[in-house]
């Protein structure tokens, strides 16, 4: 299967997603077993089910070198699965009230993402590691090439492997067809065969950059407050007042104190990049697309600022250009931003990563909803390192106040150790 040029930018990267299941205390007096709370056969029978599906997943990623391209021999070699036991309790390696991302809990070792190989007999596509604790606990990994899905793919993925698990039909099938993400017939002639600029390879894993994450709520009260704040005097070019939503106020606020905290220098540049999912925005997706399909606003079109802009403006500065820079994104805008990736073989061409705040506000990610027939995860993270500084994502946490916003920052923890758990 050959890729799309989007999906090649993603050369090496891999997406992992780290969930807690743990015993139902209410329901029990005793310690459960860890398969009673994610049994493994039904697990493993069911993972053999999706993949059916979603075949991709089961391949392997081969690299043309004559190209250097990536293609993926959908040989049905199926996914990686590791079975771990950890003799002890779940609270002696994860602290709970302050959940981080753990490589041992990731498979990675067995990926060998530090010098991934894509010769002949390719690179294994989806790695799932399950650790039982002896208290009950089940960690579950589940890392998958980001060649293949992006997070809401990967989210598809998930969520159809839960139905199946519960004995239930897929709600939605996926589709494969990656024709509609083809660069303009100017952009293919210009660029050729492109070279490829690696985002991110296993080599993140060795940052010396002490990586955490980090939740942050937004009570419903402050959301209002801040956006009556970014409303005061706000005018269009027209003379009518902006509707600035609680998303464009809360990520300007939280763009304010992060540039902040960081104490970047006064002059430089910093760039806001909120992630839309285009199966919204393109006209010919299909339905169920399983593939790279979200965008931000192409590089020259980003919200921008000088970080002594950012720390002296009023509020509805940054946010007013967070709010123009998302409502651009729009079937052209897309197909501009695949025609540069096309030609310049990146993403964010020419932007220094350390200055990118990456926020997924846009595009929420529902993991708390991944049920495999023993109920939803106690807790759920990212356990991969973003390409971005700071990167924000929107999860719908069980339990939280009607209005409240939760977000989780993924930055380094000098930073987080200095914003509050309130904002």
């Amino acid at each position: 299967m050959d890729l799309a040029c989007i999906d090649q930018l993603l050369f090496g990267v891999f997406s992992s997603n780290l969930f807690l299941y743990k015993p139902n205390r209410e329901l029990s007096t005793k310690d459960s077993e860890p398969a009673d709370v994610l049994p493994l056969e039904r697990l493993i029978r069911s993972l053999e089910k999706v993949l059916v599906h979603f075949y991709p997943l089961a391949g392997r990623l081969i690299k043309n070198e004559a190209h250097d391209l990536v293609r993926v021999f959908c040989n049905n070699q199926g996914a990686e699965w590791i079975h771990k036991r950890y003799d002890g309790a779940a609270s002696e390696i994860i602290d709970e009230d302050n959940f981080q991302p753990d490589e041992r809990l990731s498979g990675y070792s067995h990926l060998n993402l530090r010098s991934p190989s894509y010769e002949s007999s390719g690179l294994t596509a989806l790695v799932v590691q399950v650790t039982e604790f002896r208290c009950g606990t089940v960690a579950l990994n589940v890392a998958y090439s980001h060649m293949l899905a992006d997070g809401f793919s990967g989210l598809h993925f998930l969520k159809s492997w839960a139905e199946i698990s519960r004995g239930e039909p897929i709600s939605l099938l996926p589709a494969h067809e990656r024709w509609f993400l083809s660069a303009s017939k100017e952009a293919l002639t210009t660029a050729g065969a492109p070279t490829i600029r690696l985002v991110s390879d296993g080599r993140d894993i060795d940052s010396k950059r002490p990586l955490a994450f980090k939740n942050v709520r937004y009570s419903r009260r402050k959301l209002e407050e801040l956006k009556a704040e970014a409303r005061d005097l706000e005018q269009s070019a027209s003379g009518q007042a902006k509707v600035l939503s609680g998303a464009d106020c809360a990520s300007a606020h939280l763009w304010h104190n992060v540039t902040r905290i960081s104490g970047v220098e006064h002059d430089k540049e910093m760039r806001y990049a909120t992630l839309v999912n285009g199966r919204s925005k393109l006209e010919n997706c299909p339905p169920g697309y399983f593939g790279n399909c979200i965008f931000t606003a192409p590089p020259a079109t980003l919200a921008a600022a000088k970080a002594a802009e950012l720390l002296s403006q009023p509020l509805r500065f940054a946010a007013t250009a967070i709010h123009d820079a998302h409502r651009s994104v729009d079937d052209a805008t897309i197909r501009s931003w695949i025609d540069v990736c096309q030609v310049t073989g990146s993403f964010f061409s020419g932007l220094d990563p350390s200055s990118l705040f990456l926020c997924s506000w846009q595009v929420r990610f529902p993991y708390y909803e991944i049920d495999f027939g023993s109920g939803i995860p106690a807790n759920v993270l990212r356990n991969v390192r973003s390409v971005a500084n700071v990167a924000v994502h929107l999860h719908a946490y069980p339990g939280s106040s009607p209005g409240d916003v939760i977000m989780v920052l993924e930055a380094d923890s000098s930073i987080l150790e200095q914003l509050g758990d309130e904002l």
